[in-house]
């Protein structure tokens, strides 16, 4: 059966805007297939061209991302995700949890005790796969999300600044690298799951809680398990209080966050 040009070209149009309305990569790769096929008929090539994503040398071992993963801005949120899901989360429910059988002493996949492995499971696995980093799902192979020693290396050798883009808070992250100090990125006040006790107070972030009362916070996953505690996962954190106890500010790095949590992904490049 022959295939018109325009039959194609109609085609195209229609099945390119079931792509680009597509989130999910299976569809997409169906879908383009579906056009080869169809381009083959007709001697017209067709191809995937791919998003491009921008990335800052700061000097550092990798290559730090403009923006969070489900973003297209510095200042925008993007996507929150628990640790080693790569939907987006609307909760931190271990019960709805992608590798745990409802409970965190019922782990799947990536556990290193058998006290919290279903059945006493155990793959001593301390690192994402790829199929399950986000950033290398949904970016591609040259992006994958942080380790929480190149998480540690942003803090140690840049400077932290409150900042805002557009009425968004944040950080300004300036690279303290010679030959680099010009260079920064910017992390948003995404929110998250997690909390924070400073000078007895306690203080909870929520999937909402990005700027409120004069506290915001950000919340931003690594690639790396916790092995001593394989229900958690490390994460790098930020908040400023505020308005609520004025100059009270912490960047840090979590080594204990709960895997089912929800907080945002910003990829490196090597």
């Amino acid at each position: 059966m022959r295939i018109s040009a325009r039959t194609l070209t109609s085609a195209l149009i229609m099945m390119s805007v079931c792509i680009a309305a597509s989130a999910q990569k299976n569809n997409m790769d169906s879908l383009l297939q579906r056009l080869q096929e169809l381009g083959k008929q007709t001697g017209i090539k067709v191809e995937r061209i791919e998003k491009t994503h921008e990335y800052v040398d700061l000097g550092l071992s990798v290559k730090w991302a403009t923006c969070n993963v489900g973003a297209d801005k510095p200042q925008e949120f993007g996507n929150l995700y628990a640790w080693g899901e790569t939907q987006p989360a609307s909760e931190g429910n271990i019960e709805k949890y992608k590798f745990c059988k409802g409970d965190n002493k019922s782990f799947t996949k990536y556990c290193s005790d058998k006290n919290y492995g279903y059945k006493r499971f155990t793959d001593n696995k301390t690192t994402l796969d790829p199929d399950d980093d986000v950033a290398h799902v949904k970016w591609g192979a040259d992006w994958r999300m942080p380790t929480i020693q190149e998480c540690q290396e942003l803090i140690d050798k840049c400077t932290w600044t409150c900042d805002s883009i557009n009425g968004v808070n944040g950080y300004r992250v300036t690279s303290n690298v010679p030959g680099y100090t010009d260079r920064s990125i910017f992390l948003p006040a995404a929110g998250g799951d997690g909390g924070y006790t400073i000078n007895g107070r306690s203080f909870s972030t929520t999937l909402n809680y990005r700027t409120k009362g004069g506290f915001f916070t950000g919340n931003f996953w690594s690639s790396t398990l916790d092995s001593d505690n394989p229900q958690n996962a490390g994460s790098l954190a930020f908040f400023t209080v505020g308005a609520i106890l004025p100059g009270v500010t912490s960047v840090s790095i979590n080594k204990s966050s709960n895997r089912e949590f929800c907080k945002s992904v910003r990829p490196v490049h090597q």
